[in-house]
């Protein structure tokens, strides 16, 4: 899996550095802001959707303990930080999610 690069520098972002972006990013390198991607940021909610699914389903469709869900809920918490960084681009500007 790839990291994130700077279209500015082409320099590489660390996993921790690229883990909690709201809307931008300063690169420490160039000290450029950049902007998640339309792209990246839907695919993030995809992920986010789709394993959010799961957990809402699993407890909904099986009688688990407390316990159990809870272990599901973050195991599926960390497949999130996990994968959210490797799936994050960024652009040099801000461009709107959804075209009108």
């Amino acid at each position: 899996m790839k990291q994130p690069i700077c279209p500015n520098c082409k320099r590489e972002f660390k996993y921790r550095e690229v883990l909690f972006v709201n809307r931008s990013k300063i690169c420490p390198s160039c000290k450029m802001e950049l902007f998640p991607t339309p792209a990246s940021r839907k695919k993030q909610g995809f992920l986010l959707f789709v394993i959010l699914t799961f957990v809402l389903s699993v407890r909904l469709l099986l009688d688990l303990n407390p316990g159990l869900y809870l272990l599901i809920s973050t195991g599926a918490l960390i497949i999130i930080l996990l994968g959210v960084p490797f799936i994050t681009a960024f652009t040099r500007e801000e461009k709107p999610m959804f075209r009108r």
